[in-house]
């Protein structure tokens, strides 16, 4: 059986799809069509992009 949830990694969870019911499904993705699920994926797959974006960017600019 798994461990519990450490209650800091709950309550951030907790406030990330509170943030993503609450303001950015609705305003972004409800309006086109999409699933909360189809949403969430992409919304995270943004992330994940800009994330190795920023992060390949600071790599060339460190070997420059």
């Amino acid at each position: 059986m798994s461990e519990p949830l450490d209650e800091a990694v709950e309550i951030s969870w907790l406030e990330f799809f509170n943030r993503f019911d609450d303001e950015i499904y609705p305003a972004i993705f409800r309006p086109r069509g999409l699933t909360r699920a189809e949403a969430l994926m992409l919304w995270e797959l943004s992330n994940m992009r800009n994330e190795v974006t920023t992060l390949l960017d600071t790599i060339r600019e460190e070997h420059s």
